[in-house]
């Protein structure tokens, strides 16, 4: 299910309990060691006649109990003051997100559609460095770039070399030579070198993990997407392969608009977590450099894809399979965050129900089962919560 402004709530009202228990617990302490005192000094006069105070240090009985005591407060308070941090590396997530939505919807003010998810253009399959892979060269231009300019980045957007293809320090994905090679394998022209390792602040969750073979030059959002995204266009001839992967918002050479999106605004994903390490766990093709900031050659530049054909659907976060690096992920606790074509952002809880987790990856209603796995179920009659 989607997780709106209740789970905030419910967090502060678990933080002000625990303060309330620490507290009490201090209290309860102190007043503890002051009768402590007080009965260790029932005898305050030396003799009758004198009125000097006998003084006495605490004794080690004393002082083992008032450290369990802290240790015990610290126990309970230190779970309350790391959700309260995740809670709020979260809500700057979701700031990104939507600063993320504002920007596409900046583009379509400006151009009539929103970016496409990777530009390709026919000059960069000539390139020396293209490394084509059905028809893709590697560095195609990611939709990351055209947000630049719509994001208070236009001086970021004037060093691009737009006669050159996108440079990436690694791949991020270890699929083969011709994808660029290894996973930490840079690819691209060096023309474009000096803008890959320059990502934006706001395309970099703060809950991520960021090891890159580069600091800096990976992202942790990607544009929510079906099988073969980075080759299909609206000029494919091949209808049985690439009519599903055109139903969702973004796609090759794509440039869709908002009366496309026919299931309605508030039911359509335009952006998602895709965080540019793998998780922490066991998993097949660990990454720490998937989602470059431009490049784009494969599905796990960019793109976040609902499924794989032949595979099946993914549910978020998901692991356990050669797909780590081409799922929705994050690193939020039991969960990840979602920009709508609205503008608005979810929490979406890694137990969503399928059929509308399935439904807002699509723009009409109308994508085809993979590998024979249920259609959408619903589409735009789905309706979610917002925060």
């Amino acid at each position: 299910m989607y997780r709106g402004g209740g789970y905030v709530k419910w967090l502060i009202s678990r933080i002000l309990r625990t303060l309330t228990l620490f507290f009490v617990c201090v209290i309860t302490s102190v007043f503890a060691c002051v009768i402590a005192r007080i009965s260790a000094c029932s005898s305050i006069f030396a003799r009758l006649g004198k009125q000097s105070l006998i003084r006495r240090a605490f004794t080690l009985v004393e002082l083992l109990v008032v450290i369990a005591i802290i240790g015990v407060l610290i126990a309970l308070l230190l779970p309350a003051v790391q959700a309260a941090r995740e809670a709020a590396r979260r809500m700057q997530c979701t700031n990104h997100l939507k600063q993320i939505g504002i920007a596409m919807h900046n583009y379509h003010d400006s151009l009539k559609s929103f970016p496409p998810g990777n530009l390709h253009l026919t000059w960069m399959n000539d390139r020396p460095n293209a490394h084509t892979v059905a028809g893709i060269p590697c560095g195609t231009w990611g939709w990351a770039l055209f947000l630049l300019p719509y994001s208070e980045q236009q001086s970021l957007y004037s060093q691009f070399n737009f006669t050159r293809l996108a440079y990436a320090y690694a791949t991020g994905s270890d699929y083969g030579s011709n994808h660029g090679g290894k996973t930490t394998t840079p690819c691209g022209d060096t023309e474009n070198q000096p803008i890959a390792d320059k990502v934006p602040p706001f395309l970099r969750c703060p809950s991520g993990i960021h090891n890159e073979t580069q600091a800096n030059s990976n992202k942790d959002y990607a544009a929510p997407a079906q099988d073969f995204a980075e080759r299909a266009d609206s000029a494919s001839t091949s209808e049985s392969v690439y009519r599903a992967t055109r139903q969702s918002v973004f796609y090759r050479n794509s440039g869709i608009n908002i009366a496309a999106i026919l299931d309605g605004t508030s039911h359509t994903f335009i952006s998602i977590e895709a965080a540019c390490a793998t998780h922490p766990r066991k998993t097949l093709k660990p990454s720490n450099d998937a989602n470059p900031f431009i490049f784009v050659n494969i599905c796990a530049q960019g793109y976040a894809y609902l499924g794989i054909s032949g595979v099946g659907y993914f549910a978020p976060n998901e692991i356990g399979h050669n797909f780590e690096t081409r799922v929705a992920r994050s690193f939020h606790t039991n969960g990840l965050n979602a920009g709508m074509c609205d503008g608005s952002v979810l929490f979406v809880s890694n137990t969503v129900a399928s059929h509308i987790w399935r439904a807002s990856f699509t723009r009409a209603n109308a994508h085809a089962p993979i590998n024979s796995v249920g259609a959408n179920e619903g589409g735009g009659s789905q309706t979610v919560d917002s925060q």
